[in-house]
């Protein structure tokens, strides 16, 4: 890629127009100081072996003209680690683009900070939530005509936090604080800020009788730098006792109830909105799932395993915004775990009643009761090692003692966290954490496994993998028949009588006695259910030779059964099956 580019940019396909008057001075030197460069070449190659793999410019056509903003933000990257090395320290309060930060720590940190002055300092603060005009809106027209605005850099973000650092120095009161602050968290520091940033997203934090003087302030700080509020899009949130209206620019900012801030609700106080955030996120994700089950994603469409694949990656990840700070009650629980079901059935193309025990355990997906204990334990594990200059590092302290009844110590009484992880907090580190995480998971299934009535889930593997049912070489037919009987759907619905016995119903029992299922896979009686035996039985990767001759005779035997009790269960007498389970036969080694 990097041979390609300095053929792209050598400048060879530019139209020259010599100079008549004057001999042309043929040089090998670049027409610059090398030393004077501030990147070097050997970092461009790092940078370039940081790109995407199997997405380099050159191939398929791609226009020169489409390269260069690939090529503007190689050599931004290059730019950034001078750039912060050189450019004054970012204030405590911006938490926007930041290494060891992220928009669920700004939020945590208004939480914590309403709290602490709620409870520490009886004051129940008012919130304004501020709106920058677009900055295309705010650029000299002569300039947009000529050049255009920037969208997309790289660099952006941190010249921006460079940009407004000044905003939150001038908001606080004089005294107060910087980066190394060492004073009490209670009594200097939370008072102190009543401002945070995550790049352009401000808020503010104070009683009313000071938030009217630090809008002012806003005011002044945007004519000095040439930039401004939008007030119709500022919010203020705002206790019941608050009556008083506040403007910026002689303009009334409106009121709200509660307002989205980084994409958690935020209701009066700096408490979080736990009801709208839960319907937001699943609205959200109910979005997605619709959207994508019209390209696919749906028991017509994509295979199941890739089918919740995509599932996990676009739509939970969606409904999983914000819990990893929310310490949510059953009810709330139970709303997710109902939206998942939902989705997990649409997937496999169950009814609105089927179970999704098994259908979770094929694929390896907790419920969400379990993953929202995860997502929590990894959100306090993260928070114990930020580094000391962020805002919540020096907040920890406080909110981790019992006495603070912080939302943070809240979130530690999580049953992973509080059973695996407090305990050991002092000597807990990354991988010792994701193996716990792992023996959590695997405890929970094993307690649900233990204690399940479903016949359907004990007839499954008891250890949490996807089940190879899902990813092994099957015709369609095969994987179907296979999974049908894992869900309990062959034979399934209502009652049917066998076609050989009249007076018997085609259920899995007179099944294993109508198709002699024990006897032509050389099984003991003593097996309740041959059939799953043997799926379980599977091997997880490519075994050796040795290991699977007996798939040879057993497995074409096993798709046969299945395909006669698909045909009899319809009331059709079975054709021969075509060569059946040759494509795992020729995946396994012989």
């Amino acid at each position: 890629m990097a041979d390609h580019l300095k053929g792209i940019f050598a400048g060879h396909l530019l139209t020259l127009t010599p100079d008549l008057d004057s001999s042309p001075t043929l040089t090998s030197s670049p027409p610059f100081d090398l030393d004077l460069c501030p990147f070097s070449s050997d970092q461009i190659y790092e940078t370039l072996k940081q790109l995407p793999r199997k997405k380099a410019p050159g191939i398929d056509h791609i226009q020169t003209e489409i390269l260069t903003s690939t090529f503007r933000k190689l050599f931004e990257k290059c730019l950034y680690p001078s750039l912060l090395e050189q450019s004054p320290t970012l204030d405590i309060a911006q938490g926007g683009f930041r290494e060891s930060r992220s928009s669920l720590d700004e939020v945590q940190c208004l939480i914590e900070i309403c709290s602490i002055l709620r409870r520490n300092h009886n004051s129940f603060p008012t919130l304004a939530f501020l709106d920058i005009k677009s900055a295309y809106d705010t650029v000299d027209r002569s300039y947009v005509w000529l050049t255009g605005v920037l969208q997309g850099s790289i660099l952006s973000p941190f010249l921006y936090s460079l940009y407004i650092n000044r905003l939150p120095s001038i908001l606080r009161q004089p005294l107060l604080l910087d980066n190394s602050f060492s004073g009490d968290i209670v009594s200097d520091l939370t008072p102190a800020i009543n401002c945070l940033l995550y790049a352009d997203d401000v808020v503010l934090i104070a009683n009313p009788e000071n938030l009217t003087s630090l809008l002012h302030k806003c005011e002044d700080h945007s004519y000095s730098l040439g930039y401004r509020w939008n007030p119709l899009k500022c919010v203020i949130v705002a206790p019941t006792s608050d009556v008083k209206t506040y403007q910026l620019y002689g303009t009334t900012i409106p009121k709200e109830s509660s307002f989205s801030y980084l994409g958690i609700p935020i209701k009066p106080g700096g408490l979080l909105d736990y009801p709208a955030m839960i319907q937001h996120n699943i609205n959200k994700a109910s979005l997605t799932m619709n959207q994508l089950a019209a390209i696919g994603l749906n028991s017509k469409g994509f295979p199941p395993l890739l089918a919740c694949r995509f599932y996990s990656q676009m739509v939970r990840a969606q409904l999983d915004y914000g819990l990893a700070i929310s310490p949510l009650t059953t009810k709330f629980i139970h709303q997710l775990d109902t939206f998942q079901n939902q989705c997990i059935r649409r997937i496999f193309g169950g009814h609105s009643r089927s179970s999704v025990q098994v259908m979770l355990h094929l694929v390896n997906l907790p419920s969400m009761r379990t993953r929202i204990a995860a997502l929590q334990a990894q959100y306090l594990f993260r928070s114990t090692h930020l580094p000391d200059d962020t805002l919540l590092a020096h907040l920890l302290p406080h909110i981790q003692s019992s006495t603070s009844r912080s939302h943070w110590y809240k979130l530690a009484n999580t049953l992973m966290w509080k059973s695996l992880c407090g305990p050991i907090l002092d000597t807990l580190d990354k991988k010792k954490f994701l193996s716990l995480r792992t023996k959590f998971l695997a405890d929970q299934f094993q307690h649900l496994y233990n204690n399940s009535d479903s016949i359907l889930l004990s007839s499954t593997r008891p250890t949490i993998q996807v089940d190879p049912v899902l990813w092994l070489p099957m015709t369609c037919s095969e994987r179907s028949r296979v999974l049908r009987w894992r869900l309990g759907w062959l034979p399934g619905g209502k009652p049917k009588e066998c076609i050989f016995h009249p007076y018997h119903n085609l259920s899995c029992r007179h099944a294993f006695d109508c198709l002699h299922v024990h006897h032509r896979l050389y099984l003991p009686r003593s097996i309740e259910d041959p059939i799953s035996f043997l799926l379980n039985l599977l091997p997880l990767h490519k075994p050796r030779p040795t290991a699977s001759h007996s798939w040879f005779t057993l497995w074409p035997i096993l798709c046969t059964i299945l395909h006669e009790l698909d045909y009899y269960f319809h009331d059709e007498c079975p054709p021969p099956p075509i060569d059946p389970g040759v494509k795992l036969l020729n995946w396994l080694p012989k």
